[in-house]
């Protein structure tokens, strides 16, 4: 069947990487669309907006795999690649995207709007988006036919239960707000700053205060995923990027988006002890090479070392040291940073009370403790059960329960099977999750929704991953495709089957509470194992997934100059140039082969 593009009401919730990309490329593909992009922040960019940013942030991801296919950052800025990327040129890239493409002219953009609720609608509208423009008094409903919810998972703050804030009479604030509070912060009045948490965003602020002259106090939780994995960016000159973004890179990791072929039985299997061995010895001897050898030399530092010093188990988050950071050789020399292994138990006064000590004449506390589930704010938990969004353990329904446990358990047992090295993991300190995993086919689709062929609502940036652009750009062409009813029939072989797609999503929530441990159950993750997800949704519009490899025929002797480029040399998101146009002609190809039959 031919596509013909239909005039529809489209509302887009957030607009960072993801809701940029698909705003441009919902556009690109249906010219009538009657767009509508909601932002509660009063700039576009979401992480990356002018509210969010601080002259000390510098982003993980260098220059050349951190922008879109399109416009490179190297064309936009000026910039050279492979060199760090201050937050604020992330911020500028984003904006001269926006300007280039005129997303400010085929689109409704409405920022300082804030979306409180999204609800079945009616009166011939799917959805309803309630929401209160920033300086209105009352809300207002949006109907929309179709909606894409892309804010991601760091947007709404998330402090410590039960911890009593209002008896602080310093500055207290969420790393989220660092940007907007930074004169505050950075003031000669705040001497003493405590910041809580173990992820890259603590260690940013950390870094930022200690710069300023700040005495600083960082605080992780014994119990908790501890610190997060700091590594350097460079390693023999070369940045950690150029390894990580080549696809040989994720071979030794075992993924459920590679199960078969020689690797999977050499490497994963079990069925071959030199593939075991030679895993273990891999993983040992990076973590060796890659994390900061600074973690050995002092006993503050040794209080922000992973829990587990090996990059395949870790538990916490990773982030890179930029070559001329300064941060740890000041944890090591004490004086301006003191690392506490304890737990906040209360605040009065300016007086911060540890579970072993005592922190006083606090001026400050950042508590960079994490993110709620951005979509529990504006779902109602019926609503969110019946989409595959997480909700509180205590009020999933019994059938809803039932049903996902069986799945689960015959998941687990599988992964299990398929990766041995998964039935022993070495015992950390992880607190049990309190709601129900994401639960949606290709980590955006509602399964009840997709069965049913409604094809109205779409999840995009839930998947925690380190190829942002890249997954963005392909993700969203993905969403656009399965909105408009674009896809192969039974695109990936299972789009539309209810129980195919549930063991799906059941297999891959295995894989990622076994491979990512805590982080896998909380939220979707994937971290060299991306590439993989972006190969499948490739797969599934009908485009090549191999785009470093040339245009499909053999290249140098026997092929080896293709073979080259796809496994040992970075992707970027160049490679990706042009597959709005690919899968436009696929479409209308089979259009015309439908026709003549």
């Amino acid at each position: 069947m031919v596509y013909t593009p239909r005039r529809t009401r489209v509302i887009i919730i957030g607009t960072g990487w993801y809701g940029l990309s698909v705003a441009k490329t919902y556009k690109q593909i249906n010219p009538l669309v009657d767009l509508t992009l909601l932002d509660s922040d009063d700039h576009i960019g979401g992480v990356w907006s002018r509210s969010r940013v601080y002259p000390e942030l510098i982003a993980d991801s260098p220059v050349g795999t951190f922008d879109f296919s399109d416009l490179s950052m190297e064309e936009a800025l000026g910039l050279k690649c492979w060199d760090d990327i201050p937050g604020i040129k992330v911020t500028e890239y984003l904006e001269c995207y926006s300007k280039k493409f005129g997303l400010l002219d085929i689109a409704n953009i409405r920022l300082g709007c804030r979306v409180s609720e999204v609800r079945e609608g009616k009166e011939g509208a799917r959805w309803e988006i309630v929401a209160k423009q920033k300086g209105h008094s009352e809300e207002e409903i949006l109907p929309a036919d179709k909606v894409v919810v892309a804010t991601g998972i760091s947007s709404e703050p998330s402090f410590p239960q039960g911890l009593d804030r209002s008896k602080f009479n310093g500055l207290a604030l969420h790393s989220k707000d660092v940007a907007s509070k930074y004169q505050e912060l950075a003031s000669e009045n705040v001497r003493t700053v405590v910041v809580y948490g173990g992820n890259k965003s603590a260690a940013e602020v950390v870094n930022m205060c200690a710069l300023k002259g700040k005495k600083v106090h960082w605080v992780v939780r014994k119990d908790g995923a501890g610190p997060g994995v700091l590594i350097n960016a460079r390693v023999n000159g070369s940045h950690a990027g150029e390894v990580a973004l080549a696809r040989w890179s994720a071979v030794p990791s075992p993924s459920m988006m590679s199960i078969d072929g020689f690797w999977y039985w050499f490497l994963h299997s079990g069925k071959s002890r030199l593939g075991l061995w030679f895993t273990s010895w891999y993983w040992k001897t990076i973590s060796k090479v890659a994390m900061n050898p600074w973690y050995k030399k002092s006993e503050n530092c040794k209080k922000i070392a992973p829990d587990v010093l090996n990059f395949f188990w870790s538990t916490s988050g990773a982030g890179t040291l930029q070559d001329n950071s300064t941060l740890m050789q000041m944890i090591d020399e004490g004086t301006k940073i003191e690392v506490h292994r304890e737990s906040i138990t209360s605040m009065t006064g300016t007086e911060i009370t540890l579970s072993d000590s005592i922190i006083p004449n606090a001026d400050a506390i950042v508590f960079a403790t994490g993110w709620q589930t951005s979509y529990a704010n504006i779902f109602s938990t019926p609503l969110g059960e019946e989409l595959g969004l997480p909700v509180p353990l205590s009020q999933q329904s019994p059938e809803v329960e039932k049903h996902w446990t069986e799945l689960d358990r015959t998941a687990d047992a599988k992964v299990c099977q398929l990766f041995p090295i998964f039935r022993n993991p070495p015992k950390t300190n992880e607190n049990p999750p309190n709601v129900t995993p994401f639960r949606m086919y290709r980590e955006s689709v509602p399964i009840n929704l997709a069965a049913a062929h409604d094809r109205s609502i779409v999840f995009l940036g839930a998947l925690v991953n380190a190829q942002v652009a890249m997954h963005a750009e392909v993700s969203a062409l993905w969403a656009v495709a399965y909105m408009e009813d674009m896809l192969p029939d039974g695109a990936g072989g299972m789009l539309g089957d209810k129980q195919k797609m549930e063991v799906w999503t059941s297999e891959v929530n295995a894989w990622m509470r076994r491979r990512f441990r805590r982080a896998g159950i909380v939220e979707p993750t994937a971290d060299l194992e991306i590439q993989g997800f972006m190969n499948q949704m490739m797969r599934d519009m009908g485009l090549r997934a191999d785009r470093r490899r040339g245009n499909g025929t053999p290249e140098g002797f026997l092929g080896l100059r293709g073979f080259w480029r796809e496994w040992f040399q970075p992707y970027r998101p160049g490679d990706y140039k042009g597959i709005v146009e690919e899968f436009l002609a696929i479409v209308q190809k089979r259009g015309v082969d439908d026709s003549e039959r």
